[in-house]
């Protein structure tokens, strides 16, 4: 039973569409005079979800309308002639009571029914729901059967070992395992987040992905994470984002003022700073915005430690962004703090992952293959009927990698006698196998990346792609995501890294080029937050002259957000991808801009001078150009050129044409120029 307190007397159709779809047909939902709203599930016939149902739609409801109360009782109910009546209601309308404004309550029935799924905070009469737990939602199955985790207990212990250090001296630390691509990994990051999830009421896990298709974003990893948390979705109204934002700090008392902007800043949902001077000053200078920031998010993780054991999981190490990897190092760094981080990659020699944190207390765990008596027992729990000289050849052609010994058994399931040499030439028999719209429907989504949408492949495909992806969900292929990232779009994702590289690798270049493309434009479409993502797509779809324009705001994207390094790559492919000069001016006062904040000097005065060629006379990037190149001349020991390119600047006679902005950081940068040559005054 679902029982909502809404600040107005209304329920906007849109989110009752929505909050019918969660809760699903035969769920019963009527709203009340005087504000109130109730659903019943599970009335005639039981699914087994229904307290998961209800919680996401209490959710929903919640970061919809921040002000609403919100609760969710299990008991006895019926739906007669006057509506709903029974236990769970009243048992509903007692936890009601005691939600606050923007809360939700669930009662003590409901709390074991959510275990493992969504975060509680445990009181004595119930428990308020927090959100849902991401990390516990992946499920391990094979041909079908959902083996359990073998051969990792002295690996599953040491994580668990230093999570209970954590929780007993409130040092934060990290453990680091890597291995090769299908040794295990995911599996190993599920059974410990598994085991800690019976081992303690409640815990807080926060859950942030590398993503294939590139190393840099103008939204982290971390930051697509925490928007996550806080239920936002790409291609919701912008005003909605940021109630959610402010929602979420809202219920943090010890945030510092001003919190929500800086965390909307770093979470993609820019707050207005027109009546915010902080805000104003750090977004024109980047290592005050990431300052202000880390204060936030260190802010709001020690708040909820206090409350609930804090773990954050890194998936795809290797592939997450330097910004993560920064913010999570100062994480590290703080003092009583009871926060544990997970880190599972790929083995790599660069010093960006070996050495990853060493100044930190970090444990690394390089994962071996598994044993051979745990291949056997899965080998035998899957296909029970296989003869013993069929399974002692896979089980010595897999060598102990989970991902090659999954293969190889489906391939046995199949009929076939054959043992490929690699698990990228069993992905890709399978792939052959397939059905020509099925293989089409997988190659077709690999465009994305890891993640993808319903409606996407069908834009890219030319058909509806639904039954096709639930074909691929049941061989294994792609899994169904509960939730999505995106707005009204259902999200599929390739369970591993492999078969979406297998699948990519096999699209013909002209097909790849044409399918990016697409994706690109539906992309803009349906309000993906990741500026850079479309520019991506852009320019692998050879549509430079809008690549170069994405690539510019991406650029600004994420130097508004202190991401210095990310924000030079996007410039410089803006400068890649540039068709026309003023695209390209654009691009190069941002790259002499950025420059001028990591402090290398003779490259910003470089772009400065070329953006001053390419830009219109009289336009502001004409005189911010001339005044980064004057501004790099004085920091290079250069004052008197400093000065006389400002001179010249200030007495061009296309200087009015400049915005009352510019003309002043002109004047502010030449006053500082005559300081430097004692003229000042």
């Amino acid at each position: 039973m679902v029982l909502a307190a809404l600040p107005s007397e209304t329920f906007p159709e849109e989110l009752a569409e929505k909050t019918r779809a969660i809760l699903g047909p035969d769920a019963r939902l009527e709203v009340l005079q005087g504000g109130r709203l109730v659903a019943g599930l599970g009335l005639e016939t039981t699914r087994g979800d229904e307290a998961v149902r209800a919680a996401r739609a209490a959710l929903m409801i919640a970061t919809t309308i921040p002000d609403a109360r919100i609760a969710v009782a299990t008991g006895h109910a019926v739906a007669g002639r006057r509506g709903l009546a029974g236990e769970a209601l009243d048992q509903a309308a007692i936890q009601l009571e005691r939600a606050p404004s923007g809360g939700i309550r669930i009662g003590k029935a409901t709390r074991p029914l959510l275990q493992g799924r969504f975060v509680v905070r445990i009181d004595d009469i119930g428990g308020v729901l927090l959100h849902e737990d991401i990390a516990a939602s992946d499920r391990m199955r094979l041909l079908g059967v959902q083996t359990p985790t073998l051969g990792r207990d002295s690996e599953i212990e040491l994580l668990l070992s230093t999570f209970r250090q954590v929780m007993e001296d409130a040092s934060p630390r990290a453990v680091v395992v890597t291995g090769p691509t299908g040794v295990g990994k995911s599996r190993l990051r599920f059974e410990t987040i598994r085991r800690l999830g019976k081992m303690y009421d409640a815990l807080d896990v926060l859950m942030a992905r590398g993503d294939p298709m590139q190393t840099r974003m103008g939204l982290s990893a971390l930051g697509r994470a925490l928007r996550a948390r806080m239920g936002i979705r790409d291609g919701e109204p912008a005003a909605l984002q940021a109630e959610r934002v402010t929602r979420y700090v809202r219920q943090r008392s010890s945030s510092p003022q001003g919190a929500a902007a800086f965390l909307g800043e770093f979470a993609g949902v820019p707050f207005s700073d027109t009546s915010s001077e902080p805000l104003r000053a750090a977004r024109d200078a980047p290592q005050l915005m990431t300052a202000r920031i880390l204060q936030v998010l260190e802010s709001i993780i020690r708040h909820d430690a206090q409350l609930v054991p804090q773990v954050i999981v890194l998936e795809d190490l290797h592939l997450i962004d330097d910004t993560t990897r920064e913010m999570v190092d100062w994480l590290l760094g703080c003092r009583d703090l009871r926060l544990v981080v997970f880190g599972f990659g790929r083995e790599r020699s660069e010093e960006g992952v070996r050495d990853l944190w060493a100044k930190r207390s970090v444990t690394r765990i390089g994962l071996a293959p598994l044993p051979y008596t745990a291949c056997e027992r899965i080998a035998a729990m899957v296909l029970p009927d296989l003869d013993d000289r069929r399974r002692e050849s896979i089980l010595e052609r897999a060598e102990g990698n989970v991902l090659f010994l999954e293969e190889l058994l489906r391939n046995a399931a199949d009929g076939h006698d054959d043992l490929p040499v690699s698990v990228q030439a069993l992905i890709q028999a399978r792939l052959d196998q397939l059905a020509p719209e099925l293989r089409h429907v997988v190659r077709a989504s690999s465009i994305f990346g890891r993640q993808f949408w319903t409606d996407g492949v069908s834009n890219l495909i030319g058909r509806h792609a639904e039954k096709d992806l639930q074909a691929l969900a049941e061989a294994e292929l792609v899994t169904l995501q509960e939730t999505s990232r995106i707005d009204g779009q259902t999200e599929w994702v390739f369970p591993q890294n492999a078969v979406f590289e297998t699948a990519y690798s096999s699209l013909l270049d002209r097909d790849r080029v044409a399918l990016h493309r697409t994706a690109s434009e539906w992309l803009l479409i349906v309000g993906e937050e990741d500026i850079g993502t479309i520019a991506r797509h852009a320019e692998a779809g050879e549509d430079l002259a809008r690549a170069a324009v994405l690539y510019n705001r991406a650029s600004g994207q994420a130097y508004g957000n202190g991401q210095l390094e990310a924000a030079l790559d996007f410039a410089d492919a803006a400068i890649r991808c540039g068709t026309d000069a003023t695209t390209r001016a654009q691009a190069l006062f941002q790259r002499a801009q950025i420059l001028s904040w990591l402090g290398r000097y003779e490259d910003q005065l470089e772009a400065a001078e070329t953006a001053v060629s390419c830009a219109d006379q009289g336009t502001d990037t004409w005189g911010e150009a001339h005044r980064l190149a004057a501004s790099a001349m004085r920091e290079l020991g250069r004052p008197s050129d400093a000065e006389a390119r400002f001179a010249w600047t200030l007495d061009n006679p296309y200087l009015e044409k400049l915005s009352l902005a510019a003309q002043s950081k002109l004047h502010a940068e030449r006053t500082r120029a005559l300081a430097d040559i004692g003229r000042a005054g």
